[in-house]
């Protein structure tokens, strides 16, 4: 018999979802990390730094070339089938990138695993998204600690790795990675997953304002993230000569900080509501990140660093919520294609984030560029109260 996705948030079986959605966001996390010190050492010998951006770019790419066919699929066929697509194609991702023999055998390696994240990031919140209506803000919420882990664990699993036993070493690490997540999504995850009830949602969902201004919130989030984590570290190699292991526990300690704010995030946004509940993480985060610079010590700029992951929390889990209600409103069902548009903002919030600060880095110093993001984040407040209505996030998903 057929599950109603309204209730498996309040059956024994609720969290088996959530579960196999976190650690197939965590799976893909780590994999990205832990050919992060490898990529140099590639049996390809890639070593120059512009071609070593160009296969980060890669990811990117493929990232942005998979995600609208992996919304799609995942509306019209249901999501678990992309979701063991996509785990697969990660398998010969990382397969690839281990043996690679030339530049652009490892560029093809990486453009397959952005792929394989497409369909992670699109179908996995999807799941999340319609088995939870209730409570959707903490359920994002903690299903995305899984990419704050990986992110952490794959990079020091990968060098630590590689130190003890080899270049390969870390590739197995990550095939059994693999293998578990495909074990959780094919036991965990139900065939009968709900479908759009539109036939081309996404030109749907792109005419609507909060839909728009989201995918924006969703990119200025990530172009905060992403220049914090390249430049920060440097920062404070440079000003406190602090070790890669220190940098790891600071960044640790911000995942946990992401984590312990899941359930204040969900309470504020059900008594004040999405809209208001956004803009204060907005703001934290624009005063976080240039005092992160200013910072005299690193004790301060490690309780700072936990004070912007609290503010990415309040920012982007009722964002994640915002999308599906949006779904719910014109779209019925269309969660996969919603969070292709996430998918996709927050690849390009990524590549943005660095034009902007890099240059104004150079030219004038790190702290100038994290002001004027700090700045553009905060200039998105006002675009909170054109798009989003004042309401709480506690809305059941329509019947199927």
């Amino acid at each position: 018999m057929a599950e109603n996705p309204a209730s498996l948030g309040k059956t024994p079986r609720s969290l088996r979802p959530m579960v196999a959605v976190g650690f197939g966001i965590f799976s893909d996390s780590f994999l990205y990390g832990i050919v992060v010190p490898l990529t140099a050492l590639s049996p390809a010998g890639v070593t120059s730094e512009s071609a070593l951006g160009m296969l980060y770019a890669g990811y990117a790419l493929g990232v942005l070339l998979f995600t609208p066919l992996c919304g799609v699929l995942a509306d019209r066929i249901g999501r678990k089938r992309p979701l063991l697509a996509g785990v697969v194609l990660q398998l010969v991702a990382t397969l690839i990138f281990a043996f690679a023999p030339n530049f652009w055998v490892l560029m093809l390696a990486r453009i397959l695993q952005g792929g394989a994240a497409a369909a992670t990031w699109t179908a996995g919140l999807a799941v999340v998204a319609e088995s939870y209506p209730e409570d959707r803000v903490q359920k994002m919420g903690l299903s995305m600690v899984g990419m704050t882990a990986g992110s952490l664990i794959g990079p020091l699993a990968g060098g630590a790795l590689y130190d003890v036993a080899g270049y390969y070493a870390p590739f197995w690490l990550a095939v059994g990675i693999v293998f578990v997540d495909f074990a959780l999504r094919f036991t965990l995850l139900p065939w009968d997953c709900a479908r759009a009830r539109v036939s081309n949602p996404l030109p749907i969902l792109l005419r609507d304002r909060s839909v728009l201004v989201a995918a924006l919130v969703i990119a200025l989030i990530a172009a905060g993230w992403g220049v914090i984590e390249p430049h920060l570290p440097a920062h404070l190699a440079k000003e406190f000569q602090v070790s890669p292991t220190m940098v790891g526990l600071l960044f640790t300690a911000a995942g946990v900080a992401y984590a312990l704010v899941t359930t204040p995030v969900q309470t504020m946004a059900e008594r004040r509501g999405l809209r208001d509940t956004i803009a204060f993480g907005l703001l934290l985060m624009a005063v976080g990140m240039p005092l992160l610079i200013l910072s005299p010590n690193v004790w301060l700029t490690t309780a700072l660093l936990c004070v912007v992951s609290i503010a990415y929390a309040f920012a982007m889990n009722p964002t994640l919520a915002e999308l599906a209600d949006a779904a719910d409103r014109c779209a019925p069902g269309a969660y996969a294609s919603v969070y292709a548009v996430f998918n996709i903002a927050y690849a390009l919030g990524m590549i943005g984030g660095d034009f902007i600060t890099g240059p104004l880095a150079e030219h004038f110093s790190l702290l100038v560029g994290f002001v004027a993001l700090g700045v553009i984040l905060a200039s998105a407040v006002p675009l909170l109260w054109w798009s989003f209505k004042p309401r709480p996030v506690s809305t059941a998903a329509p019947a199927v």
